[in-house]
């Protein structure tokens, strides 16, 4: 019997340890699994215990999708230019939405808390110097991606590729459905969630191409698998119209953690 693929790495796992990955992440559930009523189960996938372990966004997700909704609301945030040097622009959140937030989140976000700081520190372009420019909106927005993206895959694999593929290339786009008005059901059929709120919906949309729906709370991805050596940019584009695609290329799911997404507006 052939040793099973880890789909992370796209290597057999011989001679390590081997860990179970849950294909829907525990962060997303809530509720008690692994089967209830009403309720889809997507169980595990073979993994590297390493690479299990490697894939650090995972364990942010949860932050990542707060900080998303909160930026969502334009009165929790001011965003303007330094005076004295334009192309520097600092983005000044309501604290009291972040008091949650744990320091190592806030190290992993890049995000500076200034309430302790001498008044006339943060005007200063010196207190920068040694800071790395960030984006939280996009930060977050990317770490809520590469999960989604990851499970996602692991859906693929288990359910309809039934194999591990050589190489990945996926293009997302994500929408906020603040109201929840968005129904994914009425276009792609109904869907069993995995939790409340927490909903897959794949079809396939070519010989080599897959297309995915998937909501966590009032986030939804849309994605496109493609398994081809074509350019598929130009369908990709006519397909998601005038939003924002994030595309990732490697040849394992891994590379996101290296390589991470490439933004076209």
């Amino acid at each position: 019997m052939p040793n099973p693929i880890c789909y992370l790495c796209g290597q057999p796992i011989v001679g390590a340890k081997a860990s179970g990955d849950h294909v829907v992440p525990q962060q997303m559930i809530s509720r008690a699994q692994p089967r209830a009523r009403g309720y889809d189960y997507a169980g595990k996938i073979h993994t590297h215990e390493i690479c299990n372990n490697r894939f650090g966004p995972e364990g942010y997700l949860r932050t990542a999708v707060n900080i998303l909704s909160i930026l969502f609301d334009q009165d929790a945030y001011i965003e303007y230019q330094h005076a004295a040097k334009p192309d520097v622009r600092l983005m000044v959140l309501d604290v009291s939405k972040f008091d949650y937030l744990s320091d190592r989140d806030k190290a992993f976000f890049k995000l500076i808390d200034g309430r302790d700081l001498p008044i006339g520190t943060l005007p200063s372009l010196e207190f920068f110097a040694d800071k790395e420019r960030t984006n939280p909106g996009r930060d977050a927005l990317h770490v809520a991606l590469s999960v989604v993206t990851k499970s996602a895959a692991a859906l693929l694999v288990t359910r309809y590729l039934y194999a591990v593929p050589k190489h990945w290339r996926v293009f997302a786009t994500a929408y906020w459905d603040e109201t929840g008005a968005f129904d994914i059901d009425s276009v792609a059929g109904t869907s069993v969630p995995f939790d409340d709120g927490v909903k897959a919906w794949i079809d396939r949309a070519g010989d080599d191409a897959w297309q995915v729906a998937y909501r966590y709370g009032k986030l939804v991805v849309l994605m496109a698998f493609s398994f081809s050596d074509d350019n598929v940019f130009p369908q990709i584009r006519a397909a998601f119209g005038d939003m924002e695609i994030h595309e990732f290329s490697g040849a394992a799911l891994n590379d996101l953690l290296v390589q991470g997404w490439t933004t076209h507006s």
